[in-house]
């Protein structure tokens, strides 16, 4: 116990300062300025998030190919418990892809196509596609919304905020 207060002391005394009469004149240092340069990336990460809301009429096929100049992938999310995610590789704001939905049958694909833009961020950068009985909806900031009719396949385009530069 005594050798832990010494040791405690001891430690408090010589880590401390204390006030010493000089007698050498004061110094100015200088120091250089440092400059930091942040560097913007020109890339973002998307992703498509699928959600089944359907209640009466379940959909027989759901298949989404991403077709990026960076990236190419063919997708069918697993809607088990209601929804599934893809997360693509980081794409460059402004390239344009494509994304092909498919489904109830793979004679019906439905070409859409997408751009990141600099909001892409965060949700900003997500995709939705909701399936529905009756439509499909697809919204998200890099893709124009829109609802798809499901039985006559009509792509209707919705007034939005969306920013895709295709």
């Amino acid at each position: 116990m005594k050798k832990s207060i010494l040791l405690i002391l001891l430690f408090v005394i010589s880590c401390s300062s204390g006030e010493s009469n000089s007698t050498t004149p004061d110094t100015t240092s200088t120091t250089l300025a440092t400059t930091s340069t942040t560097k913007v990336s020109n890339t973002r990460l998307l992703n498509i998030s699928v959600y089944d809301d359907s209640t009466t009429d379940s959909y027989y096929l759901i298949k989404v190919a991403v077709d990026s100049p960076t990236y190419k992938k063919s997708w069918e999310p697993d809607l088990e418990f209601g929804s599934d995610k893809l997360n693509l590789p980081p794409i460059e704001i402004g390239e344009i892809g494509t994304i092909v939905l498919t489904f109830d049958s793979s004679s019906i694909s439905i070409p859409l196509c997408f751009s990141p833009t600099i909001d892409s961020k965060g949700d900003l950068g997500s995709i939705w596609i909701v399936l529905n009985d009756k439509d499909i909806e697809i919204d998200g900031l890099p893709i124009q919304d829109v609802v798809i009719n499901r039985s006559d396949q009509y792509v209707m385009k919705l007034k939005d905020n969306s920013k895709p530069n295709c």
